[in-house]
């Protein structure tokens, strides 16, 4: 039988009242104030905003822009707390994909297309044909600022940091037309004299130039995948008006969320099935620091540029930005004078290359009825960190919050915490059902425990070439996983480590009632091991996705001693120069989900399923997305 805590608490509230009078200690509550939260869709920003206004729902977790407010009944405007969310941001990702042994053409089904985006001079052009300043102005109705550095837009705190790399490279709000078009065409017109008479002009009085590059004799076209949800339809229809400014026509693929996903980020590049794509994005805590914003924004080895690290696709390379990035990412720097110069070498080779061309931040608002109180909001994203609704409260101590889908079609990735859960709908749901083991603090954007509690121990000298060399000795007692021979083994017993991490575990149960104990986090420290390590070219047990972080996260460590039922004390080399807390998370494997869990999807993507049906942990086409 179930029963509410508040019936329980009542029941023992009337039984005390004919104790004899002694002394009793209050037992503090646990868990967040809301007892229930339901989570709904509203199919349009209206009707969200109007169920808020009205009562039917306590919150839109949908932060539309300025514009959509100003036909909003005042009645409607009184009722709600506006939250600010600066957090949203638009970007422009583009397939620079091309022949290995051809600069300019990839070749599909046996024909061959120009790509103009496999030049990095047109690519770098855009950010001067973009008029970003139209754009917040017009389509925004001003609610958003101009954003070069995608993931770091003017309301992030480390955007004073890199502003001056903006400045260096001389881009502005307005852009510049003509520089942009002189731009496309000088590049056009040098491949043009490397590809002997392939690559031509053809005059047409009705194109915006007057003319049309072609390729054999035929236009060339690019597919741009266009998202017609929101804004960002009005975007792109702009940005293709502007790219056939310069001769290249645009087909203009209006599509939904799902259709673009699966095409964007689902096929190989190499298929050529598009060329330029609308990206969304909403940051879901602030963070004081670069290094993740800039290596997914640039850097091959995170997995979100073109090609994703999927093996046997096509890969967007660049070695010198990987370089700087994981220097950052993993904590190869000495000092935070070394962090903040790395990060810049970063930000002006990504912007330079335009792989990821930002276009703007957006200021938009998130409708709260006043009846929700309490809430604990990020400074950046708003409701968009998990600490909003888990701070909440209501009356009744119970709230409806409602997602937007424009479709229908709420989710966009699979519900998987390797591969999946990869856009801010399922995050808004997962967040709040799994737990972390240190998480940002809304207002700081610096790290703080939630599940694991950190002590950090640092003794470290740094050479001349800015390497650090650890000091503190590693026992016989810290191991590491094998796969080989799928043991524990003192691989690194004797060596140095620059730090040392202590971390208490904070456990209770799981949703199945199940307690938690300290083989979870064994078996997901495991995990990481056996997924990243390819012992053949058939290894099944091996994710390339899941290995081009997993690897590199655990060369940095140097062995786990499980001292305890709810310790351990990690040996490692990545110190995070600028903050203690940041080193702490480094180190912390919290699993999320119970080991059998773990185990069951491991077996499902390396054995396939009963029916022989195979899955993967990413959005692979031909393969089922677990």
């Amino acid at each position: 039988m179930y029963i509410s805590r508040k019936v329980l608490l009542g029941v023992l509230l009337v039984a005390l009242l004919f104790l004899p009078a002694i002394q009793i200690q209050a037992q503090p509550v646990k868990g967040p104030p809301l007892d229930e939260i339901k989570i709904v869709v509203r199919t349009s920003q209206e009707t969200g905003i109007g169920d808020t206004a009205t009562g039917k729902l306590d919150a839109f977790l949908w932060s539309p822009p300025p514009s959509v407010y100003k036909g909003i009944p005042e009645s409607w405007l009184n009722n709600l707390t506006l939250i600010r969310s600066s957090g949203g941001s638009w970007s422009i990702l583009v397939n620079p994909v091309h022949d290995e042994n051809s600069k300019y053409i990839v070749t599909v089904g046996g024909k061959q297309y120009f790509n103009p985006f496999a030049i990095r001079e047109i690519r770098y052009a855009l950010n001067f044909l973009i008029n970003r300043k139209y754009i917040i102005d017009t389509i925004l109705g001003g609610g958003g600022a101009p954003m070069y550095i995608t993931f770091v837009g003017p309301s992030q705190p480390g955007y004073k940091m890199l502003e001056d790399v903006i400045t260096k490279l001389g881009l502005t709000p307005t852009g510049d037309e003509a520089k942009g078009i002189g731009m496309i065409n000088s590049a056009m017109e040098a491949a043009a004299k490397e590809l002997g008479g392939r690559l031509t002009k053809i005059p047409d009085k009705n194109a915006p130039a007057g003319y049309w590059w072609a390729f054999d004799g035929q236009p060339i076209t690019v597919k741009f995948f266009i998202r017609i949800e929101d804004e960002r339809h009005e975007e792109g229809l702009y940005i293709a008006s502007q790219i056939e400014k310069a001769g290249i026509k645009v087909d203009r693929q209006e599509r939904d969320r799902r259709t673009c996903v699966r095409t964007v980020y689902g096929t190989d590049p190499k298929d050529y099935k598009w060329s330029l794509y609308t990206e969304g994005w909403l940051a879901m805590q602030a963070y004081k620091y670069v290094e993740g914003s800039l290596s997914q924004a640039f850097a091959p080895f995170l997995g979100w540029m073109p090609g994703e690290q999927v093996e046997g696709w096509w890969q967007y390379t660049n070695p010198e930005i990987d370089k700087y990035a994981m220097d950052i990412y993993f904590g190869r720097v000495s000092s935070a004078d070394q962090y903040w110069s790395y990060a810049r070498k970063v930000a002006e080779l990504g912007l330079l290359d335009a792989v990821r061309i930002g276009i703007c931040e957006q200021y938009e608002y998130y409708p709260v009825n006043k009846r929700v109180k309490n809430m604990a909001w990020d400074v950046v994203s708003g409701l968009g960190s998990r600490w909003a609704l888990l701070t909440a409260d209501t009356p009744d101590h119970k709230a409806t919050v409602a997602e937007f889908s424009a479709q229908g079609a709420l989710f966009m990735s699979a519900w998987n915490l390797i591969g999946g859960l990869q856009d801010v709908y399922t995050h808004y749901i997962s967040d709040l059902v799994v737990d972390y083991g240190a998480f940002l603090h809304p207002v700081e954007g610096d790290y703080i425990p939630v599940r694991v509690q950190y002590a950090v121990q640092k003794n470290y000298d740094i050479t001349p070439d800015g390497k650090i060399v650890g000091k503190i000795f590693v026992p016989s007692t810290a191991l590491v996983f094998d796969k080989k021979t799928m043991s524990w083994v003192n691989a690194h017993y004797g060596e140095k480590a620059a730090v040392k991490v202590t971390l208490k575990y904070l456990f209770s149960n799981w949703h199945n009632g199940i307690p938690m104990t300290m083989d979870d986090v064994k078996y997901w420290i495991a995990f990481y091991y056996i997924w990243s390590t390819q012992l053949s070219p058939n290894d099944t047990y091996y994710d390339s996705y899941f290995a081009s972080t997993a690897a590199p996260t655990l060369e940095q460590i140097l062995g786990f001693d499980f001292v305890s039922n709810d310790t351990i004390v990690v040996y490692g080399n990545y110190v995070f120069p600028i903050s203690d807390n940041v080193t702490g998370q480094f180190y912390v494997f919290w699993p999320q989900l119970p080991w059998e869990i773990w185990e069951a999807q491991a077996k499902l993507v390396a054995e396939g399923g009963p029916s022989g049906k195979k899955y993967s942990f990413e959005n692979v086409e031909g393969v089922e997305w677990l």
